[in-house]
């Protein structure tokens, strides 16, 4: 058995698909440095298992796929074929030629084939068991190998010789076998446990069978004496019902004659009701009768103040006619016989006047007398309306009497007076009509003033919602753009973590800092502020130091050192400040410092890590040491400082 080809497609700097075949011997590959050689040993030692993104030189398993150049678009996937000669059927499995596949995707997950059927990593490994081919296997030796095996300790010397011996794929076995026995003695004793729970429940399961069955047996034995109990007292009931019917007999005969009596009662009320409806008919007649007698009664009052209008008017008329006799006694000398005519005629229509006005003030009392007497009126309906309908035509004749004799002599004052009648009741009506004119002007400019006063609110109000419209989806944008940088920021720092949590400072200097001891400060990384162009020269300064945690003296110190070694499996750096002098610092450069920004009380402590420190271009060092190269590096440990900063991104 052996390697005959390995093909590697987007694997570091393999970037398009390479075979490398291998014959019978040995095979060299020779290259000029950063040419690719050690990346054919990590991605062979990839394919076949290897779980350690530090094996493969990587700051995370995600960054061995081909991340892409200037000119070259980076890849989704990785992947890498190792073609196995199996004629000697060393490898458990029937066939001449075994392919082992292994890929992986930018999302993380990783796919292992054998002959291009999905398997398992175990399967992988089992089948490479006692061969010397595995991530711990003598069958892969890099950089450094050949000097480890010598300086290792005979345990670990063991595992190797087990390894080239085929023992390590027994003991394998053996160890999963005990894994297995552990395993069955577990659900052994877990099976006891529910055995004696069973036990438990069956007892108590018996003990309620009996008393369900007690209780059945009383319950059938209740049930009998119920019935017997019932059909004694339906016995009982059923006598007493009998004696009630008896004595209830006489009461139905009596009911049945009370029911007749009531409805012989039924039928007077009906026929009083009838009587009633038609007296209630004869009152609306009545009624009827009455209003229409009092507006006879109104329209002859009308007509009385007609009357006395007419009489005023001839007095008035009469007074000015002996005005006018005073004034044109010249004239009356002149036209005695005329006024003599005048007068006889005068006296003439003053003798028919007087009877009018006795007969006027006659009916005036009358009138009065049959308000009074209005009651009366109203029980003799007909009589009432024919007395006013004869007093009234009587009143019309002499109405039309005295307006023939006085149409001579007033015929001429009645259309003046009529005329000025007229104008007033026009003018008022042209005053009122103004008024009305002008409140409704009022009204309509204030509905009109109201109704600009309500659309500009409501143009006001429109503008408004759309603000708070656009507001609205500002705000959901912010917000949806803040929760996925959130959602993003928690993958982030998840990754961060699991791969922190693999090295054994972070996991010491994270508990310690999280501890809560007295004395403990922090890392230094936390009370620095660097920009970022000055991150990869305080990476190269501080080194280790820049990660490393602050205390107060060494009693915090040694109770720190006693947490992790309670806790196993964790280290940590202290910086302690009680031990530090003014001397160490004294070298210290101040443009280096003026780079930092730190507080007061840690000066000091900068200066002793800072003394010597010099820098030239991108080039940092101190005596015996030098830090260079590429600019824009980043660290291959990122979780030292991300995970601070998305922390605090996450609480802003």
């Amino acid at each position: 058995m052996y390697l005959k080809a390995v093909e590697i497609i987007g694997f570091k700097s393999f970037a398009e698909k390479v075979r490398m075949s291998f014959e019978k011997g040995i095979t060299c590959v020779v290259g000029p440095n950063g040419c690719g050689k050690s990346n054919v040993v990590d991605s062979i030692r990839w394919c076949i298992g290897e779980k350690s993104w530090k094996q493969l030189r990587s700051p995370s398993m995600i960054d061995i796929i081909f991340n892409g150049t200037a000119k070259r678009s980076p890849l989704n996937l990785a992947e890498v074929n190792m073609i196995f000669d199996n004629e000697s059927r060393r490898l458990p499995i029937d066939f001449a030629e075994v392919t082992v596949t292994r890929r992986i995707y930018r999302s993380g997950e990783s796919e292992y084939y054998l002959n291009k059927v999905q398997c398992r990593l175990r399967d992988v490994r089992d089948m490479f068991l006692d061969t010397g081919i595995g991530g711990e296997g003598y069958a892969i030796i890099d950089q450094g190998g050949v000097e480890f095996v010598l300086s290792a300790a005979p345990e670990t010397r063991r595992d190797l010789f087990e390894e080239a011996a085929g023992v390590s794929k027994y003991k394998a076995k053996r160890d999963e076998a005990q894994r297995k026995l552990e395993k069955v003695d577990s659900d052994l004793a877990r099976l006891m446990d529910s055995v004696a729970l069973i036990d438990q429940q069956i007892r108590k399961l018996d003990t309620e069978a009996k008393k369900a069955k007690k209780y059945q047996k009383y319950k059938e034995e209740l049930s009998e004496a119920e019935i017997a109990l019932a059909l004694d007292t339906i016995k009982r009931h059923s006598g007493a019902l009998e004696s009630c019917a008896q004595r209830l007999q006489p009461l139905q005969q009596q009911l049945e004659n009370k029911n007749t009596r009531l409805s012989v009662l039924e039928g007077e009320v009906a026929a009083l009701n009838l009587n009633l409806t038609h007296k209630q008919d004869e009152y609306s007649k009545y009624g009827e009768k009455i209003s229409g007698v009092k507006y006879r009664i109104g329209i002859l009052e009308g007509n009385i103040r007609n009357c006395d209008n007419l009489s005023a008017e001839l007095v008035r008329q009469i007074e000015s006619s002996r005005q006018e006799d005073e004034v044109s006694s010249v004239r009356m000398a002149q036209l005695d016989p005329a006024i003599t005519r005048l007068k006889a005629e005068l006296a003439v229509l003053a003798e028919q006047i007087a009877p009018l006005q006795s007969r006027y003030n006659e009916k005036t009392g009358q009138i009065n007398a049959a308000n009074g007497e209005l009651a009366e009126i109203e029980r003799d309906s007909e009589k009432a309306s024919t007395d006013i309908l004869r007093a009234a035509q009587r009143e019309m004749e002499c109405a039309s009497k005295l307006a023939l004799e006085e149409s001579n002599l007033s015929h001429s004052a009645q259309d003046i007076s009529e005329s000025e009648t007229d104008f007033e009741k026009t003018r008022i009506q042209r005053e009122e009509a103004a008024a009305v004119v002008a409140r409704l002007e009022n009204e309509v400019k204030a509905q009109t003033e109201a109704i600009g006063a309500v659309r500009t609110e409501l143009a006001a109000l429109e503008s408004g919602r759309a603000a708070l419209v656009a507001r609205r989806a500002e705000l959901n944008d912010t917000v949806s753009a803040v929760r996925s940088r959130q959602a993003a920021l928690n993958a982030t720092m998840q990754i961060i973590r699991s791969q922190g949590e693999k090295d054994p400072y972070w996991v010491g200097t994270k508990t310690v800092c999280e501890s809560g001891m007295a004395g403990v400060r922090g890392p230094l990384r936390r009370f620095l502020k660097i920009n970022s162009g000055d991150t990869l020269f305080a990476e190269d300064a501080l080194g280790r130091y820049l990660d490393s945690v602050i205390c107060a003296d060494f009693k915090a110190v040694e109770s720190a050192v006693g947490l992790l070694r309670r806790k196993g499996g964790a280290r940590c750096r202290f910086l302690v400040l009680s031990a530090l002098t003014d001397e160490g610092g004294a070298s210290a450069d101040p443009g280096i410092l003026k780079r930092l920004d730190y507080p007061a009380e840690y000066e000091k402590l900068l200066r002793n890590l800072l003394a010597g420190v010099s820098q030239n271009g991108t080039t940092v060092t101190d005596g015996f040491w030098v830090a260079g190269g590429a600019d824009g590096v980043d660290s291959p440990e990122p979780y030292w400082a991300k995970e601070e900063e998305i922390r605090l991104e996450l609480t802003s």
